[in-house]
């Protein structure tokens, strides 16, 4: 099996809500610790493939395993740093059957709220796994 980075975000890569998410940590992650691969293609099928059904939520690889969901965000914000760790750290005070719920709520009408893809450059391009 190909050796993969330790930070990887998964995410359904015919969503527009999810494609804006993933140029939000395009743009925060300047150390460029993430990379990304859609939930549908290969590394997903290698690396997490009890998750490929799961289209509607995020499934985030880091070195100390899997989350899913709200946790996934949890880490995504802490990973990123600065001030948005404390933004994970005010998200972790809710209970995770709240957040989720959340996050279940705005991922069932997530398709409502954007229809738009950012075209990635070629630099961002690179750490995009299924395109390698």
């Amino acid at each position: 099996m190909k050796n993969y980075p330790e930070h990887i975000i998964f995410y359904d890569g015919d969503c527009g809500v999810c494609n804006r998410s993933i140029q939000y940590v395009l743009k925060h992650d300047v150390s460029g610790v993430f990379h990304f691969a859609t939930l549908q293609g290969k590394v997903a099928a290698d690396l997490v493939p009890e998750f490929q059904q799961s289209l509607s939520t995020v499934v985030v690889l880091h070195p100390q395993g899997i989350s899913i969901k709200s946790d996934g965000v949890v880490v995504i914000l802490k990973t990123l740093g600065k001030g948005k760790k404390v933004l994970a750290t005010l998200l972790q005070i809710i209970p995770r059957t709240i957040r989720n719920w959340g996050y279940d709520t705005f991922a069932r009408f997530r398709n409502k709220f954007s229809k738009f893809c950012v075209i990635p450059t070629p630099e961002e391009r690179s750490r995009f796994l299924d395109n390698q």
